[in-house]
């Protein structure tokens, strides 16, 4: 008796469709020129080379990682920057005008250096935490 040695394993993972390339459709002058005179054929191939580069370029731009983390590190900066401009307002609104006048003094002393806003809003904000500390004990 001769024992089969192939082991024929049924896959029971759901098997993905491949695309069907024939059903692809494809513009009717690559397939049969309407006519052979070489003007027209030279204005079809120049169309076509122009659509393969369109998206060519179109496809070069989804595969630059590169430059898409730089657009949306820009994008995400920009937003970090607004937020930053709304809680800084809302922190002035809120700070009592003493302190408001010490923040200046800091941010004028440190004026040129990156770090004026920095110090300022630390300030603020210090102070603001220290007040709202202190009415809470108070009531």
């Amino acid at each position: 008796m001769t024992q089969d040695t192939t082991n024929e394993k049924k896959s029971t993972a759901p098997t993905t469709a491949k695309p069907d390339l024939k059903a692809v459709p494809t513009p009717a002058a690559a397939v049969e020129p309407e006519t052979k005179d070489p003007e027209v054929l030279r204005e079809q191939v120049a169309q076509t080379r122009e659509d393969l580069g369109d998206t060519v370029a179109a496809l070069a731009a989804k595969a630059d990682v590169k430059q898409r983390t730089k657009t949306k590190l820009a994008e995400t900066r920009v937003q970090a920057q607004e937020t930053y401009a709304k809680v800084a307002e809302k922190t002035r609104e809120h700070t009592p005008q003493p302190v408001q006048n010490a923040a200046e003094k800091a941010a004028s002393a440190t004026e040129g250096k990156r770090t004026k806003i920095a110090a300022g809003l630390s300030v603020a904000l210090a102070a603001l935490l220290t007040t709202l500390k202190l009415r809470k004990r108070n009531s």
